[in-house]
């Protein structure tokens, strides 16, 4: 299972980062510049459409006058992060 905090941006070092004392790697750092490369963190493009589990879309006809049921089907989809900085 992951986390998302919305609004932390990336950060470009360890040290500059806002979990720095929740983290796990903060006692193995060796470069004060770079962040550790087995840091946790990944970075969510913005913006971005809703994320659905992918895994979750049931099979559907591979029929292309289906293609409206299977924009229905998406549209259903539980979203676990809305989306973000579209219009």
């Amino acid at each position: 299972m992951g986390v998302y905090i919305k609004g932390i941006e990336m950060p470009k070092n360890c040290f500059d980062c806002e979990i720095f004392g929740l983290c796990s790697l903060k006692d193995r750092l060796e470069h004060i510049e770079d962040r550790n490369p087995d840091c946790p963190l990944v970075e969510i493009p913005t913006p971005h459409g809703r994320l659905i589990d992918r895994d979750a879309v049931p099979e559907v006809s591979a029929d292309p006058f289906e293609e409206a049921g299977f924009q229905g089907v998406l549209d259903d989809m539980p979203v676990f992060l809305e989306a973000e900085g579209r219009s």
